[in-house]
């Protein structure tokens, strides 16, 4: 991922380590094609959208040409929906209008922000770092769990609107926990971190990787059916199995457990849907780690 940079919506900055002022409102891209960069606040009104017009440009499926709008007014910031065609949400909840506090996450299309305030003039980059390291797992640059939460309910709702398939994968390394015994914490997760590396190359652009917990991740797949998510765990699967490994100079042999569920059709809120398919998912994992792992199953 390329380094956050800062966009002031009037001007670029060529200081190597510039400082905002205190009390400076921003807005950090945490999820989608522009990952990483830097918004601030610069002005009384800002609109959000995919016209090269607006102040702040998100060039998103999903997202309208003048999405919602942004009025600052002193340390206050209201966000309201333009009328967009797939929806504003804070905290992933759809709202018209309303007020946002520090630390609130953004949703528009696919991408998410991050509002937060720099209280203290704290230097630019050490609040980049603190952004990136509150998002993404450090050894894998998965996202959180909470976040890929956050992410999957909108997939859901975007594949309720347009009817387009959606697909869960929960990938566990086999022995994670026997592994930290015999060799270390600190081994285990050298190991677990080359085995998500050797699944990378089975992602596709789209795909959203999280990590979900000891030795586990979660890769959300747009556009896929269950067939096709099947065939790509599968994929992943004996790319670790087939795959070289080593820890404490011994070649360690590293195997995977894959469930995959589709997003079935639902009336519940999505919410609650999310949350359903994540406990399928988990279902189909357990299965297929209780068949003697290095699996997948569905």
């Amino acid at each position: 991922m390329s380094a956050a940079r800062e966009n002031t919506n009037t001007h670029s900055t060529t200081a190597p380590h510039p400082r905002p002022e205190i009390g400076r409102l921003y807005l950090m891209v945490i999820a989608g094609a522009q990952i990483g960069e830097l918004h601030k606040l610069g002005r009384q009104r800002m609109i959000v959208g995919r016209s090269p017009e607006t102040h702040l440009r998100l060039d998103e499926p999903g997202v309208s040409r003048e999405h919602t709008e942004l009025l600052i007014d002193g340390g206050h910031v209201i966000v309201r929906d333009l009328g967009s065609t797939n929806g504003t949400f804070v905290n992933g909840s759809r709202v018209e209008k309303r007020e946002l506090r520090d630390g609130d996450k953004l949703s528009i299309g696919t991408s998410t922000l991050l509002l937060f305030t720099h209280h203290d003039g704290i230097e630019l980059g050490y609040q980049r770092g603190r952004a990136h390291a509150a998002v993404h797992d450090g050894a894998t640059a998965a996202l959180r769990r909470q976040l890929f939460v956050d992410r999957l309910i909108q997939e859901i709702s975007f594949s309720r609107r347009h009817g387009a398939p959606l697909a869960l994968l929960l990938w566990e390394l086999d022995g994670h926990a026997a592994l930290e015994d015999r060799l270390g914490p600190t081994a285990a997760r050298d190991l677990l971190t080359e085995a998500a590396r050797a699944t990378h190359p089975m992602l596709r652009e789209d795909d959203v990787l999280a990590a979900f917990g000891p030795g586990r991740f979660a890769v959300a797949c747009p556009q896929t059916t269950l067939d096709e998510a099947r065939a790509q765990g599968e994929r992943m699967r004996a790319a670790v199995a087939e795959g070289a490994f080593e820890a404490k100079d011994t070649e360690i042999r590293l195997t995977l457990s894959v469930g995959v569920v589709p997003c079935p059709e639902s009336t519940d809120r999505v919410v609650v849907a999310a949350a359903t398919l994540v406990r399928v998912a988990e279902e189909a994992l357990t299965h297929a780690r209780t068949a003697g792992g290095n699996r997948v199953a569905s």
